[in-house]
């Protein structure tokens, strides 16, 4: 693997961080998530290197299982470079390009972009066994066929709320009927005079429901408001607001 041979020509004990966003490492991507219209031939993602020293870099795609491997899944996409060196304060463009494999296309499909970054060895540690840290960033892909009703936006406005039991307690079940993804960062309910909160949020995939649970665990409620947050393709939380059906 490309860690393996950084540790082996590097003399580096590589720790592994993942993060959903590039907060720590020191190349950053340009955005927090990444759409592919059914219809483009390619999309670019930009790197840039924050630090003063080379960092190594290595890309790939999964389907959402972040322990797999790079390269054991066979994915309808091919990324170029997959393997690169960016230089101290400059860039270098990721290209993802769809190789035409089947997909669904009355809904969109997710998959994850993974980047992988080893800070290359410093010269004043030649001969040491140091410790560096690599930090993996890992954001959504959503590959949108061309011709799907309506958009993001319209797909949150239509999420219904209702309350189901689950085993012995009560949850909040969003129910999204419509061809995109919802990816939720927070929800808040409030009824009778009491608010009850889930601020873990998650993803709601097309024509599916998702449970989120909620705060002193409320009964059967029949009735109360539903403030929530969302993100749009840009990563921008907006903010909604609806009933408890």
């Amino acid at each position: 693997m490309f860690v393996q041979d950084c540790v082996r020509n590097f003399g580096l004990v590589v720790v592994l961080m993942s993060v959903s966003v590039a907060s720590n490492a020191s190349v950053t991507l340009s955005g927090t998530r990444a759409v592919y219209p059914g219809d483009a031939r390619e999309i670019t993602v930009d790197m840039t290197n924050q630090n003063d020293t080379p960092a190594l870099i290595q890309a790939w795609l999964d389907s959402g299982d972040p322990a797999v491997a790079p390269g054991v899944e066979e994915l309808p996409f091919i990324i170029t470079p997959p393997l690169t060196r960016i230089e101290p304060k400059e860039g270098q463009t990721l290209r993802i390009a769809y190789t035409g494999e089947p997909l669904p296309n009355d809904k969109e499909s997710v998959y994850w972009l993974n980047v992988l970054e080893i800070p290359a060895k410093k010269k004043d540690v030649e001969g040491k066994n140091v410790m560096r840290m690599a930090f993996r960033s890992r954001i959504k892909l959503f590959y949108r066929p061309v011709g799907l009703h309506g958009t993001i936006y319209d797909a949150a406005k239509a999420i219904t709320w209702s309350m189901v039991k689950d085993t012995d307690h009560y949850v909040l079940r969003a129910t999204n009927d419509s061809p995109y993804h919802t990816s939720i960062s927070g929800v808040k309910l409030e009824s009778a005079g009491k608010e009850y909160n889930n601020k873990n949020g998650g993803m709601i995939s097309p024509m599916a429901s998702k449970d989120y649970p909620l705060t002193d665990s409320p009964g059967p409620l029949k009735s109360g408001t539903i403030t929530f947050r969302w993100l749009n393709d840009f990563g921008i939380a907006q903010t909604q607001v609806t009933k408890l059906k």
